[in-house]
């Protein structure tokens, strides 16, 4: 891994700048997407309290009946149970109100509705303790949470009330429906009574034949009796083996006889407190779970209790009704010795008396049943109501993750720079240039496409079209001779003038690696500056690829260097000087100030060819060369990109020396090398390397 100093994380961050901002900027843009479009709906969340009190009535202390265990836990469960949801749902519209139990639970679209909202209901022991339950819902609208929130305690309130009083009630049903029953048929007794005394004249029945009659109706009814109970305990046993309570069966009540009166009732109390714990253990395990099974064992041992003692009664009332249906048939057979007048009126009569009779011990029950209904028992109440919620309670976590998205993604921003730093090839320290060509460097040309460098041509030059200004920046040698640009230009001068007296190199190739890197605009303000100096300066465009040099200077491109070549001119002929340019494009003016124009000769490309590295390497490019190189102090070259064409490198071992121009942090340093190899092998004379930082490219 490489080690960085602070210098050079302070250079990286400012020449990945835009790396930085730009992954900064997506990376902010993706996270805080993700958030948003990951953010959920606000969720309100309103509370209520309510106190469960254990309540035991005087039926269950004379009857030794009384429930174990926190009624807090079991509140909880029940809260949170299907009749509990069931209820709130429908009050609530989410589900129709007048859509059976049964359609319920086969409709997964319903069952979802109670899953759901099973979900939002979150109830739980006041941690202050007591018996006190908060329940809390969630909800995206706070006037539902408010309302769910009052659906649920109420309901629970009405299920608990329900669960509480269940036997209560429903023998209260009962009794009223047995009531009216004995009254219709007490009456439509007296009526058949009435009927047939009106029919006979005069009937006497012996005090014997009424006795003998009186034990056969009362061991009638006494059968029919032992027959209920016998079928209504088979009816307990049944339920009891099918898994559920007898609280749960419809219209259940049970008339307590014998010795079992509480047994039964406390092992049936304790199986229903089983069956809700189980339930509530189900909401959170499954049915394999040890918990679960250890409730179901005890459920099972608690059944199998129950079904014994049911047995036992039911073979005791089984032997009883046996014993009476034999004393019935030796009664009836007494029975037949009375007169059949009389025997049907003392039978209507002790019709009459025995359904008045059940008629007041029915009324008597109803009178029980209404002090039962005096103590029916009132468990859950309200503590505390709810209000409408105002914040919701996932708003904090929103802002959390906004705040830690965006130094994430400015953390990312700066790995994204550094990655970009370390897979980027292009060499970034001048100094590691130079090495690299294993030359010097002679001169570093600044950005000379500025706004400021624009505003100063325009100062200077009012009158001038924007072509005209662009050619001016790129000719800033002698259209701003002042600025501090051309200075860099300048900086060449000498060093060429020491190498020309030193190894006699005058003429000398401007080479690129590639195209764009602004090698025709250095060969031409390196042309200029010489002439400036004093020199004459013949500048050479043999970039017949794609030639600049007539464009800059606004003129004629043909005749030129391939009409030379081609032989239809000689190069005295073709060559351009200061009266040339004085009728081009360009104003006269502005060509005679500053001096050195007039030093400065130009040989355009000239005619376009199909295969330039064919002239290039002709004789007649090197006797050209050579004649320029007599006649002229210096002769400038522009040349293709040495890597994009092959009369580039021909030329190259043409000519006294080349020097090497590359734009500051453009090429990698494959290419780079690539180039260096390149002129290695062409065994080309390097005088020196240009760094232009120039983002313009040739004109």
């Amino acid at each position: 891994m490489a080690d960085y100093t602070i210098k050079d994380v302070r250079d990286i961050t400012r020449r990945r700048r835009k790396t930085i901002v730009i992954v900064s900027v997506v990376s902010a843009l993706l996270l805080f997407s993700i958030i948003l479009f990951s953010k959920p709906e606000p969720i309100y969340e309103a509370e209520a309290a309510i106190k469960v009190e254990k309540v035991t009535t005087v039926g269950e202390l004379l009857t030794g009946v009384t429930k174990m265990g926190d009624p807090a836990i079991t509140a909880i469960a029940m809260i949170r149970s299907f009749h509990v949801l069931e209820a709130v749902a429908k009050q609530a519209g989410m589900i129709p109100p007048n859509i059976k139990t049964e359609d319920v639970l086969e409709s997964p679209q319903y069952m979802a509705v109670i899953k759901d909202m099973e979900n939002k209901i979150l109830p739980g022991k006041d941690p202050r303790g007591g018996n006190i339950i908060i329940i809390k819902t969630q909800h995206t609208v706070p006037a539902t949470a408010k309302k769910l929130v009052s659906l649920v305690a109420e309901s629970y309130r009405k299920v608990a009330f329900q669960e509480r009083n269940k036997n209560v009630i429903e023998e209260m049903k009962i009794v009223a429906n047995k009531l009216a029953e004995a009254e219709v048929n007490m009456t439509k007794s007296r009526e058949k009574l009435n009927s047939y005394r009106k029919s006979l004249e005069l009937t006497t029945i012996t005090d014997e034949h009424r006795v003998i009659l009186d034990r056969y109706i009362d061991r009638k009814r006494r059968v029919d009796d032992l027959r209920f109970r016998i079928a209504r305990i088979n009816e307990d046993i049944k339920i009891l083996k099918s898994g559920l309570t007898l609280n749960d069966a419809k219209n259940w009540i049970y008339t307590p006889t014998g010795e079992n009166v509480g047994i039964i009732f406390a092992l049936n109390s304790t199986l229903k407190d089983l069956k809700i714990k189980e339930d509530s253990l189900l909401t959170h395990y499954t049915p394999l779970h040890p918990e679960v099974i250890a409730v179901r064992e005890q459920k099972s041992g608690i059944v199998r209790l129950m079904i014994t003692d049911l047995e036992a009664e039911m073979e005791q009332h089984e032997e009883e009704m046996r014993v009476i249906e034999d004393d019935m048939k030796l009664t009836y057979d007494k029975l037949k010795a009375i007169p059949d007048a009389g025997k049907m009126y003392s039978i209507l009569e002790k019709d009459v008396s025995a359904n008045e009779e059940l008629y007041n011990k029915i009324l008597l029950k109803q009178q029980e049943v209404t002090v039962k209904k005096a103590e029916m028992a009132e468990e859950v109440s309200m503590v505390s109501y709810p209000v409408d919620p105002k914040v919701p309670i996932n708003r904090v976590t929103f802002i959390g993750n906004a705040i830690v998205s965006f130094f994430f993604a400015v953390i990312i921003g700066f790995i994204g720079g550094f990655i970009h730093e370390a897979v980027d090839t292009v060499p970034h320290k001048m100094e590691s240039l130079a090495e690299m060509f294993g030359i010097p460097l002679l001169t570093t040309i600044s950005d000379w496409n500025k706004p400021e460098m624009f505003k100063l041509v325009r100062n200077k030059y009012p009158d001038i079209s924007d072509k005209d200004t662009m050619r001016y920046l790129s000719l800033s040698s002698h259209f701003l001779s002042d600025s501090a640009v051309v200075e860099e230009y300048r900086a060449v001068v000498p060093n060429l003038l020491l190498m020309a007296k030193e190894s006699d190199i005058k003429a000398l190739a401007i080479l690129s690696a590639s195209g764009g890197e602004g090698a025709t605009i250095f060969a031409a303000n390196l042309a200029v500056s010489l002439a400036q100096a004093g020199r004459t300066v013949a500048l050479v465009d043999a970039n017949i690829r794609s030639p600049g040099i007539h464009e800059l200077f606004g003129i004629k491109n043909k005749p030129g260097l391939t009409d030379i070549l081609m032989g239809n001119y000689e190069w005295e002929n073709v060559i351009r000087k200061i009266t040339d340019l004085m009728l081009g494009e360009i104003q006269p003016s502005h060509l005679l100030s500053p001096a050195g124009l007039d030093s400065l000769y130009i040989l355009t490309s000239g005619e376009k060819v199909e295969n330039p590295s064919n002239f290039i390497n002709s004789k007649k490019m090197e006797t050209t060369i050579e004649m320029l190189r007599n006649s002229f102090d210096f002769v400038i070259i522009d040349t293709s990109p040495a890597l994009q064409s092959s009369e580039t490198s021909i030329l190259a071992r043409k000519v006294d020396a080349a020097i090497l121009l590359t734009e500051y942090e453009k090429l990698p340093r494959f290419t780079l090398l690539k180039f260096r190899t390149h002129m290695q092998d062409m065994k080309v004379k390097l005088a020196g390397l240009v760094l232009n930082k120039s983002k313009k490219t040739e004109v």
